[in-house]
Protein backbone atom coordinates (compact mmCIF):
# COMPACT_ATOMS: atom_id res chain seq x y z
CA UNK A 1 0.00 0.00 0.00
CA UNK A 2 1.39 3.28 -0.93
CA UNK A 3 0.87 6.49 0.59
CA UNK A 4 0.38 10.21 -1.46
CA UNK A 5 3.27 12.34 -1.14
CA UNK A 6 2.13 15.77 -1.20
CA UNK A 7 3.96 18.43 -3.41
CA UNK A 8 6.84 20.21 -1.53
CA UNK A 9 5.02 23.52 -2.02
CA UNK A 10 1.51 21.99 -0.11
CA UNK A 11 3.55 20.70 2.44
CA UNK A 12 4.84 24.16 2.67
CA UNK A 13 1.98 26.03 2.96
CA UNK A 14 0.15 23.65 5.57
CA UNK A 15 3.35 23.64 7.75
CA UNK A 16 2.74 27.62 7.93
CA UNK A 17 -1.06 26.88 8.89
CA UNK A 18 -0.12 24.80 11.38
CA UNK A 19 2.57 27.44 13.08
CA UNK A 20 -0.17 30.11 12.94
CA UNK A 21 -2.72 27.98 14.24
CA UNK A 22 -0.40 27.22 17.33
CA UNK A 23 1.54 30.28 17.89
CA UNK A 24 1.14 32.54 21.22
CA UNK A 25 -2.49 33.63 21.74
CA UNK A 26 -2.35 37.51 21.12
CA UNK A 27 -4.64 39.08 23.53
CA UNK A 28 -6.90 42.40 22.61
CA UNK A 29 -6.58 45.56 24.64
CA UNK A 30 -9.60 45.17 25.94
CA UNK A 31 -8.68 41.55 27.46
CA UNK A 32 -5.39 43.05 28.37
CA UNK A 33 -7.02 45.83 30.36
CA UNK A 34 -9.22 43.90 32.06
CA UNK A 35 -6.07 41.34 33.63
CA UNK A 36 -4.36 44.46 34.53
CA UNK A 37 -7.51 45.40 36.41
CA UNK A 38 -8.18 42.23 38.62
CA UNK A 39 -4.72 41.93 38.96
CA UNK A 40 -4.98 45.66 40.77
CA UNK A 41 -7.70 44.28 42.79
CA UNK A 42 -6.08 41.26 44.02
CA UNK A 43 -3.42 43.57 45.22
CA UNK A 44 -6.08 45.51 47.10
CA UNK A 45 -8.05 42.92 48.37
CA UNK A 46 -4.31 41.74 50.12
CA UNK A 47 -3.40 44.59 51.62
CA UNK A 48 -6.72 45.40 52.65
CA UNK A 49 -6.92 41.40 54.29
CA UNK A 50 -3.71 42.22 56.00
CA UNK A 51 -5.00 44.89 57.82
CA UNK A 52 -8.48 44.37 58.61
CA UNK A 53 -10.52 45.44 61.21
CA UNK A 54 -11.04 43.49 64.57
CA UNK A 55 -14.73 41.46 64.52
CA UNK A 56 -17.47 43.78 65.46
CA UNK A 57 -20.83 42.79 65.49
CA UNK A 58 -24.54 44.33 65.52
CA UNK A 59 -27.12 42.16 66.52
CA UNK A 60 -29.23 45.20 66.51
CA UNK A 61 -28.33 45.78 62.67
CA UNK A 62 -27.82 42.05 62.17
CA UNK A 63 -24.11 43.11 60.58
CA UNK A 64 -20.77 41.31 61.00
CA UNK A 65 -17.51 42.76 59.80
CA UNK A 66 -14.87 40.33 58.84
CA UNK A 67 -11.90 39.60 60.47
CA UNK A 68 -8.94 36.80 60.82
CA UNK A 69 -10.35 34.18 62.80
CA UNK A 70 -8.74 31.16 64.91
CA UNK A 71 -9.05 28.44 66.21
CA UNK A 72 -9.92 25.00 65.05
CA UNK A 73 -12.35 27.00 62.27
CA UNK A 74 -14.87 24.53 60.01
CA UNK A 75 -14.35 23.61 56.48
CA UNK A 76 -16.03 24.96 53.79
CA UNK A 77 -19.62 23.90 53.87
CA UNK A 78 -23.39 24.81 52.10
CA UNK A 79 -26.44 24.45 53.48
CA UNK A 80 -25.04 24.68 57.03
CA UNK A 81 -27.38 26.36 59.84
CA UNK A 82 -25.96 29.21 61.44
CA UNK A 83 -27.38 30.96 64.65
CA UNK A 84 -26.39 33.44 66.90
CA UNK A 85 -26.85 32.96 70.42
CA UNK A 86 -26.48 34.93 73.44
CA UNK A 87 -25.13 37.65 71.45
CA UNK A 88 -21.85 36.33 71.43
CA UNK A 89 -21.68 32.69 70.22
CA UNK A 90 -22.30 31.64 66.45
CA UNK A 91 -23.36 28.08 66.22
CA UNK A 92 -23.01 26.36 62.67
CA UNK A 93 -24.16 23.10 62.52
CA UNK A 94 -24.36 20.54 59.28
CA UNK A 95 -24.44 21.24 55.86
CA UNK A 96 -22.43 19.53 52.48
CA UNK A 97 -18.38 19.35 52.47
CA UNK A 98 -16.69 19.86 48.78
CA UNK A 99 -16.22 16.52 48.38
CA UNK A 100 -20.52 16.40 48.79
CA UNK A 101 -19.93 14.35 52.14
CA UNK A 102 -23.14 15.34 54.22
CA UNK A 103 -21.48 16.90 58.05
CA UNK A 104 -22.90 16.92 61.37
CA UNK A 105 -19.99 18.70 62.53
CA UNK A 106 -20.92 21.32 64.79
CA UNK A 107 -18.50 24.70 65.47
CA UNK A 108 -18.96 27.78 67.55
CA UNK A 109 -17.32 30.94 66.96
CA UNK A 110 -16.67 33.20 70.10
CA UNK A 111 -17.58 36.58 68.36
CA UNK A 112 -15.65 38.23 71.20
CA UNK A 113 -12.45 36.74 70.81
CA UNK A 114 -12.43 35.29 66.67
CA UNK A 115 -11.89 31.71 67.87
CA UNK A 116 -13.44 28.94 66.74
CA UNK A 117 -14.04 25.62 68.57
CA UNK A 118 -15.66 21.80 67.99
CA UNK A 119 -18.27 20.90 69.73
CA UNK A 120 -18.32 16.86 70.04
CA UNK A 121 -21.37 15.81 70.97
CA UNK A 122 -21.73 11.75 71.52
CA UNK A 123 -25.50 12.71 70.85
CA UNK A 124 -25.51 14.72 67.63
CA UNK A 125 -27.65 14.89 65.08
CA UNK A 126 -27.24 12.88 62.10
CA UNK A 127 -25.27 14.41 59.07
CA UNK A 128 -28.27 17.28 56.94
CA UNK A 129 -28.17 19.88 54.72
CA UNK A 130 -30.57 22.20 53.54
CA UNK A 131 -34.08 22.11 54.34
CA UNK A 132 -33.90 22.20 58.32
CA UNK A 133 -33.23 25.02 60.57
CA UNK A 134 -31.37 25.54 64.07
CA UNK A 135 -32.60 27.30 67.31
CA UNK A 136 -31.17 27.48 70.71
CA UNK A 137 -32.40 27.19 74.37
CA UNK A 138 -31.23 27.55 77.14
CA UNK A 139 -28.71 29.64 78.43
CA UNK A 140 -25.29 27.57 77.80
Amino acid sequence: MSFPTLPQSDYNTSNSLFQQATSTLQFTQQQQQHHQLQQRQEQERASSAAAAPPTQLSTKALAITSCATGGAHPPPLMGSAIVLANDSALHCFGGRLENRELTNCHYVLDVETCIWEVIYEASAPSERTHSFTSSVTGTE
